[in-house]
This record gives C-alpha cells, sequence and structure tokens, in this order.
C-alpha cells in the first residue's frame, strides 16, 4: 500500500507533545543563520530600510526608503519589522526575524487546515511538505512581504473552511433545528479581518484570491446558499475598518494621487500591462510549479486523480473540492496575468500540499487503485533518479566553482537519498516515502544556510564595499550606483544614494566637484572611463555571484568570474594604493 494507513495515527493522535516537537523539527531550520548572510538586494533590502526609515523620520504613515515616499505597497510588512527594531535595535537579524516567524505561521496553518480537514497525520504531513518547498525556503529569507502575504491569504482560507463547516453542521438544513445562535460568527468576523490585513499587505489582490477561490468552491459544490451564511455585509464593515484608517491617513497627507497609482500600476497594470518583464506564455507557471514545488510537484497528479476519485464517490467532497478551487483559481489567475512572476503562486502551495499529504495519509480501508500505485511507483522512480543526478551535477559545479566547507557534503547527501527512495519505490514501503522526502529535504534545507549561504557571501560585494566606504565617508560626499541595483547601499551606509544609468548623469556628478563614490560594473567602467579619462580612481574590485549558471560556466571559461568595482573622483588617504581594474 502506498499510503500511512491508520495503524500509525496513534504515533501522532492526542500526543501533543510530540506534535509541538516535529512541529519544531520543521519550523527550526527557518531560524538558522539569520546574522550570516547580507542583506539581497532584490527584495530584502527594501524591507530592511523601509521601517527603518521611519523610524528615524517618525513616519508611521507613509512608509520612506532612500529618503523619499515608497508607496508602491502597502505598510503591513513594514509595521511588522518596527517592533522587532525598537526591541532588538536595527539589524538583519530582527528583519529577518518576521520572515521566520511568516514561514513558521504558514507551516502551523497548513498543519491546522490539513487536520481539521482531514485528520493530524495528513496536518503534519502536509506541514511538512510546506516547510520543505524549495520557493519557500528561498524566500522566507528574501522577501517578507510575500512570506506575510501567503500566510495571510492560508489563514483567510483556513477560517472560511472553519466558519462553512461549523455553520453547515448547526444550519437548519443538516440538523431538525434551528441554532439558537449565529455558528462560527467570530470566524468569519476573523475571516473578514485576515482579508484586511492581506489588503495592507499587498492590496486589493488579497480579496481576489480569496474571493476568487471561495467562488470557484461554492461553483463546483454548487452551494450558492452559503453566500447567506457569510454575513457579507458585517463583513464589509470589518474589512474598512481594518483597511480604510491606513488609506484615510494617506489621503489626508499625500491626497488622491499615490492611492490611485497605486491601485492603477500596482494591481490593475500588472495584470492588464507588461511593466516589469517581458510577457510569458500562459503555461509559465506549471514549470514554475514543477520547480519550485520539487519533489512534491510530481505527486500531484495522482493526488488529484485521488482526489477526484473520492470526489466521484461522494467522499470527503467538500474538503477535496475546496483544495481543487484554491489550487484551479490562483493557478489560473495569475497565468492569465501579463506580467509573471515565480513566487506570485506561492500562496496555492498550502493546498497542494495539503491535497498531497492525502494521498499518503488515509485509512486501511481506502486502497490506492492498482492504476495509482502504478503511478506512484513510476513517479516516485523518476524523483529518485533526479535525486542521484542532481547530486552528481550539484557536486560537479561545487567541485568547480567553489571550494572547502560542509557544502561539498551535500551532493552526497542528495545522491543517497535518491538511492534510499529507489530502494523504497522497489520494496514499496509506503510509511517511509513521504518521511525520506521530508528528511532529504530538510537536510538539505539546514546545508543552504549553514554552508550554501556562507560559501557564496565572498561573491556578494555590496557589504564589503559599503565598509570600504564607510571607513572614509564625509557628509558632503556624494554615493550610488551606475547600472547596478544596489538598494542595500542604503541599509548600510544609513544615508541617500544616487542611482545613474548614463554617462551624461555621471559627468554632471563629477562636475559637482564634491567627491563621490560610485559602484559600478566592470564592464561599464571601461566605456565610463573611455568618455572621462583619468576621472575615477579605482579603489576596491570584488566578484559579483550571478546563479545563473549558463554565464558562470562562461565567465569561469574565461577565466573571468563578473566584478564590481568602488570607483572615485578623489585619490585615497595618502600611503594607501588604490586597487587596478583588470583588463
Amino acid at each position: 500500500m502506498w499510503a500511512i494507513t491508520s495503524r500509525r495515527l496513534h504515533i501522532v493522535q492526542g500526543n501533543a507533545l510530540g506534535l509541538a516537537l516535529l512541529l519544531g523539527v520543521l519550523i527550526a531550520p527557518y531560524f538558522v543563520n539569520l546574522s550570516g548572510p547580507s542583506l539581497w538586494d532584490s527584495t530584502e533590502a527594501f524591507y530592511a530600510e523601509t521601517p527603518r526609515e521611519m523610524l528615524e523620520l517618525k513616519s508611521f504613515v507613509i512608509p520612506y526608503f532612500n529618503y523619499e515616499p515608497r508607496l508602491n505597497k502597502p505598510p503591513l510588512a513594514y509595521w511588522l519589522v518596527l517592533p522587532f527594531y525598537r526591541t532588538f535595535g536595527v539589524s538583519q537579524v530582527a528583519e529577518r526575524i518576521v520572515a521566520a516567524l511568516g514561514a513558521g505561521a504558514l507551516i502551523l496553518l497548513t498543519f491546522g487546515l490539513g487536520a481539521a480537514m482531514f485528520n493530524q497525520w495528513v496536518g503534519l504531513l502536509g506541514a511538512a511538505i510546506v516547510a520543505t518547498t524549495p520557493r519557500l525556503i528561498l524566500l522566507a529569507q528574501k522577501s517578507i512581504i510575500d512570506i506575510t502575504f501567503t500566510a495571510l491569504i492560508a489563514a483567510a482560507l483556513a477560517l472560511f473552511w472553519l466558519a462553512m463547516r461549523e455553520r453547515e453542521s448547526s444550519s437548519p438544513r443538516m440538523t431538525r433545528r434551528a441554532p439558537t445562535r449565529t455558528p462560527g460568527r467570530w470566524a468569519v468576523i476573523a475571516f473578514y479581518a485576515t482579508i484586511g490585513l492581506g489588503v495592507l499587505t499587498k492590496g486589493p489582490l488579497a480579496i481576489v484570491l480569496v474571493g476568487g477561490t471561495i467562488f470557484f468552491h461554492l461553483l463546483i459544490m454548487r452551494r450558492w446558499d452559503l453566500l447567506r451564511l457569510m454575513n457579507i455585509p458585517v463583513g464589509l464593515l470589518v474589512l474598512a475598518g481594518v483597511v480604510l484608517p491606513w488609506y484615510v491617513a494617506l489621503y489626508a497627507r499625500l491626497g488622491w494621487e499615490p492611492i490611485t497609482s497605486f491601485i492603477m500600476r500596482e494591481n490593475i497594470a500588472r495584470f492588464t500591462s507588461d511593466i516589469d518583464w517581458s510577457r510569458r506564455g500562459p503555461f509559465y507557471y506549471l514549470s514554475v510549479l514543477a520547480g519550485d514545488f520539487f519533489p512534491w510537484s510530481l505527486y500531484l497528479i495522482p493526488a488529484i486523480v485521488f482526489g477526484y476519485r473520492r470526489w466521484r464517490q461522494n467522499d470527503e467532497r467538500s474538503p477535496t473540492a475546496f483544495l481543487f478551487a484554491w489550487i484551479a483559481f490562483i493557478l489560473l489567475f495569475f497565468s492569465l496575468a501579463h506580467n509573471k512572476h515565480e513566487y506570485y503562486i506561492l500562496p496555492l502551495y498550502p493546498a497542494a500540499a495539503i491535497l498531497i499529504a492525502r494521498l499518503f495519509v488515509h485509512p486501511s480501508h481506502e486502497l490506492l487503485a492498482p492504476g495509482e500505485r502504478r503511478l506512484m511507483r513510476v513517479i516516485t522512480i523518476v524523483v529518485a533518479v533526479l535525486f542521484i543526478a542532481g547530486g552528481i551535477v550539484l557536486g560537479l559545479i561545487i567541485a568547480r566553482f567553489f571550494s572547502g566547507g560542509w557544502m561539498v557534503l551535500l551532493p552526497l547527501v542528495v545522491s543517497l537519498g535518491g538511492l534510499w527512495l529507489l530502494g523504497q519505490a522497489r520494496l514499496s514501503r509506503p510509511m517511509r516515502l513521504p518521511l525520506s522526502l521530508v528528511g532529504v529535504m530538510v537536510v538539505s534545507a539546514l546545508f543552504y544556510r549553514l554552508a550554501f549561504l556562507p560559501l557564496i557571501e565572498p561573491y556578494r560585494p555590496i557589504k564589503p564595499l559599503c565598509e570600504a566606504i564607510a571607513h572614509d565617508i564625509r557628509s558632503e560626499d556624494l554615493v550610488g550606483t551606475y547600472n547596478v541595483a544596489a538598494p542595500s547601499m542604503v541599509f548600510y551606509l544609513r544615508r541617500r544614494i544616487f542611482q545613474i544609468s548614463r554617462p551624461e548623469e555621471m559627468r554632471a556628478l563629477l562636475a559637482s566637484h564634491r567627491r563621490i563614490f560610485c559602484v559600478i560594473p566592470e564592464s561599464e567602467f571601461h566605456h565610463v572611463e573611455r568618455l572621462f579619462p583619468g576621472q575615477l580612481i579605482v579603489w576596491e574590485r570584488r566578484p559579483m555571484l550571478t546563479l545563473r549558471l549558463n554565464l558562470l560556466l562562461e565567465r569561469r571559461a574565461n577565466g573571468r568570474l563578473p566584478h564590481v568595482l568602488l570607483v572615485s573622483n578623489r585619490p585615497r588617504e595618502p600611503g594607501t594604493n588604490p586597487v587596478k581594474a583588470s583588463h
């Protein structure tokens, strides 16, 4: 049997201490090595620096970044960081605690919803699947806003499910007498309040994702009568009470323009037009789901087949339909959007995790059909082979580009995990299959935080360059970047930076006769140096990380990793020599 059967359920059910320990093991890796890596410039720097400036400027309504209003997102993600800055001081650890807590909350929410829908084993395995999702592991130290938003969407949908289940069980349609009180009232209020917090995190998208999922569920179940049980008028009042105070305060200070700009550009325009990226095809998220949710994504097909069969048999129709609706709406909605980012579909992973966990966990009388068992075995063999091959490739990459550290053991762990899975597929030992996958992924997550991140830190140049600048900088000096995205410089230097990309902008800076410090790609520097001969001096030269394998191989083959330079229009103090850029 390819399942964890009811004979095993007693291990977890009724054992609160055991549950707490297992959930703690899943959450603990997210709090490991928070102080080691420098800030990630793609997103994290904004959510570390903006709360710091809000504290410095005492501006808790209008977020600021680089000492200018930053209104492309609502403020909840910034507000969550503020108490940690006040308590522990401004640091990247204080900022990252918030993201780690958000990941922990998401894991606990997945457990709670899975347990409420099915049983504690489903909840626990679903939580383990979410905790070992590669995209969540990566984002938990990079993007507070996406982790927070995903947790709020999951919380809102879980509250809706709980309220709906309670109301259905006490509805006159389900019982012979009318209930003496309004069932699920506080769950409904909490549901709308949670949506409001989602709106304060990423805007009206929270209403769309939650509302669309519920609409799909009611459509599948043909239960439009449940709309009357949702107390929509009261819910709208709760939603307005959570959302409107900030928008009213913002309007009082800046008027309508930032509000309309946020709604039009950051919401409608992102859905209907290309803003950040060239348009990706309608099937883009299928490849994202396969990679970002690996290895669990491969089990989605048998999970859907098994869930549909159980649904056709009139078993567990409501929870299965709810999970189907959750996954389908989010995947369809973002597939129709013009702008596509891989992390947009993060909110569907809790539902997918519970659905897959249900595939592995069911009572002994609910056997998989022969075709489903064969499909599971084939998928497990594929996963095992991919683990073995991935371990070999990872070992070759580490041996060629990096050296030393515990990271050299990760390829061995991954390959051995693949061999173990291959043995489980051959012996058809279902109990060990999901546990083996969870074990390999947890160990890989720890290696990522304890070995991989320290290994690549020398190739992340912004923090050491800022330390070099801070050693010599004066208040009247100008600091910034030329064709480099480095928002973390604002956090490390605690001052405004310029961001330029054209030679005429560099000419204007040089004409100011003030000392400038500029971070510039080495490839760009050669062009700028020809335009302004003798006016720029190289102070520092640092290798720059690229995670695109084709570029890494190309640079390594040429014997040249990409570098960035710290240049200035003034020499160092006497007794030190500037670093020469290699040609």
